[in-house]
């Protein structure tokens, strides 16, 4: 321990990182070896990012001090768990996987658990086009859900279907040309749901798309070790747990006595349906001892923090007898490919010190929760500018790409308000949206000026405190 504490001093060369050290003490005890070595291996990576920019130094910061120990901890409970339950494969989902697919392959060449690891090219639109078929109002539901900039042009892309064909539905449902771009209320996504719903021409469409991308990705997933016969379970950050459920509904279809499957996820916010599975969740789940955890909890952070070097899953393709992933095409926005090497870097010096007394996997989500309140409730000014530059889409389409603390006019500030918030969602039925909203409040509130900054930041507690009382 005195050894690790004079690692962590020397490397601890800026106000941002004492803190975060300071924070987490009891992170720290999970960390056996000497750090000598590992600390000139960190000076070097450190003055190389300085040399780079002052922008990549503050991502290899907080990729040492908060996002790679959280992942690390995280995907360490994960093996350490499936290794307990027998599991033979794990299937890491795209792309919040990708990072936690690199972090688990570094940590086995320690732990030599006997388990296989998978990297599954999915996501909710490619799934949703083949479960349309399946079960069409679920999928109606997720394409008229409500979201921070949700058009009809949103709404249309989350089916799938074709740019020409999504036109043509709307302008069979006599939408004017120049309202597709105007940002929907929560009265007219119903109305949008109810035309839909007795549109011929979008289940048809819907239909036969479906049926095609239904075969495609059975035959992927089969492609990928899915009936062979071997224990699998998934592995992603989770939130809704809706992944899970649509997959547990194609294996159904696709795979004769697969219905019991099993996820391993950061954190499932609300109680899933009772015939999808089992979710097994690292930080909080939707059980009330659990979700307090959730109350300083920043999904749209972390999910930064698990940023792929690869366009997003929007269906599948056939060629040469074998099935292939269709992507969008790739490009970099941020500091991503740094961000994964920082990590990965953390992952190797974490499983270099992994020696016969290993850390108990249970007790690590105690253990790096001051570190995430810290990063997530408590930025630096660089910490909010650098990661609140992020371009972020709270949609699953990525129709759509703002700022993750996204910059707070004085009325934006004021109608983000919680008592503001509860009082137009009480009184204005309509739900129409007439100011902005951060998808990190915190991140946001750092970086106006005073007073609105400790205005904000005081509304940040005041939810806080709501969603306790509401536990």
């Amino acid at each position: 321990m005195r050894q690790t504490r004079r690692y962590l001093a020397i490397l601890a060369n800026t106000e941002m990182l004492s803190t975060f050290y300071q924070t987490s003490k009891e992170c720290l005890k999970i960390f056996p070896g000497d750090f000598d070595e590992a600390y000139q291996a960190d000076s070097k990576l450190l003055q190389k990012g300085k040399a780079s920019s002052e922008a990549v130094n503050v991502v290899y910061r907080t990729s040492v001090c908060a996002s790679g120990p959280v992942l690390t901890a995280y995907i360490y409970w994960v093996l350490t768990r499936a290794y307990r339950q027998g599991i033979q494969r794990l299937y890491f989902l795209a792309r919040d996987g990708k990072v936690m697919y690199e972090i688990a392959r570094i940590l086995n060449r320690t732990l030599h658990f006997p388990i296989e690891f998978k990297y599954l090219y999915v996501s909710r639109i490619a799934l949703r086009r083949a479960q349309y078929c399946l079960n069409p109002e679920e999928v109606l539901d997720y394409i008229c859900r409500d979201g921070l900039q949700i058009s009809l042009k949103v709404a249309m892309t989350r089916s799938g279907l074709s740019e020409k064909i999504c036109c043509h539905i709307l302008t069979s449902l006599k939408y004017p040309r120049d309202t597709w771009d105007v940002p929907l209320s929560r009265t007219a996504l119903i109305d949008l749901k109810a035309k839909l719903a007795g549109c011929r021409m979008f289940h048809s469409a819907m239909s036969e798309d479906s049926h095609s991308q239904l075969s495609l990705i059975c035959r992927y997933l089969a492609q990928e070790g899915i009936g062979d016969g071997r224990s699998f379970a998934f592995v992603d950050s989770g939130w809704t747990g809706s992944i899970q459920r649509s997959l547990a509904q194609i294996l159904r279809h696709g795979f004769a006595g697969l219905s019991d499957i099993s996820g391993f996820y950061f954190g499932i916010q609300s109680r899933p349906e009772t015939d999808v599975g089992q979710y097994q969740c690292f930080y909080f789940s939707w059980n009330r001892k659990d979700r307090k955890r959730f109350i300083h909890f920043n999904n749209n952070l972390f999910e930064c923090w698990c940023m792929a070097d690869h366009g997003m899953t929007v269906g599948y393709r056939e060629e040469s007898d074998l099935v292939f992933p269709v992507q969008k095409p790739y490009v970099p926005l941020w500091y991503e490919k740094q961000q994964l090497d920082f990590i990965r870097h953390y992952a190797c010096r974490f499983a270099a010190f992994l020696g016969e007394k290993r850390p108990d996997a249970d007790i690590l989500g105690d253990a790096v929760a001051p570190l995430l309140r810290t990063a997530m409730q408590r930025p630096s000014q660089e910490e909010a500018l650098i990661y609140g530059s992020i371009p972020f889409c709270d949609d699953s389409t990525e129709a759509y790409l703002n700022p993750l603390a996204f910059p707070l006019s004085i009325w934006d500030v004021f109608c983000n308000l919680t008592t503001v918030r509860i009082f137009t969602k009480c009184f204005l039925h309509s739900g129409k949206r007439f100011f902005r909203e951060s998808c990190w409040k915190e991140g946001s509130c750092t970086l106006l000026p005073q007073p609105f900054s400790t205005l904000m930041l005081l509304d940040c507690h005041l939810a806080c405190v709501i969603k306790r009382l509401r536990l």
